[in-house]
């Protein structure tokens, strides 16, 4: 598991309605930063720079050394830069290479039985 990379409209709106119905009123860390460049903003499980975001207004702003990304329901579920050692809690998901290295052994462990049954 790795903190979660929000990269799409899709994605947001979707963890966004979880929030919602789940009434969830707190802050939560994702998966980005911008500790190995100032203002370039990466997820840290792919170290891809942001293709979208959802800042709330102002942000990031850098306040306090804000390196890290929070999503806070003060903003409507918006986010926040904040400093990387704040306890909050966080959101995470299956790392994405696990989730296509399983589909792919699930591929070949039906081919396999698919052949053995041939004999």
């Amino acid at each position: 598991m790795s903190l979660i990379a929000v990269d799409s409209p899709e994605k947001s709106a979707a963890l966004t309605q979880i929030l919602r119905d789940n009434s969830v009123k707190v802050n939560l860390w994702l998966g980005g930063n911008d500790l190995g460049e100032e203002g370039r903003f990466v997820w840290a499980s792919s170290g891809k720079k942001f293709a979208f975001s959802n800042w709330s207004k102002g942000n990031p702003d850098n306040h306090n050394n804000g390196d890290c990304i929070n999503i806070w329901d003060v903003t409507d579920f918006e986010w926040n830069d904040a400093a990387c050692n704040y306890t909050i809690g966080f959101i995470c998901e299956e790392h994405p290479l696990l989730v296509a290295a399983r589909k792919d052994l699930e591929v070949k462990k039906n081919f396999i039985e698919q052949v053995l049954a041939m004999h």
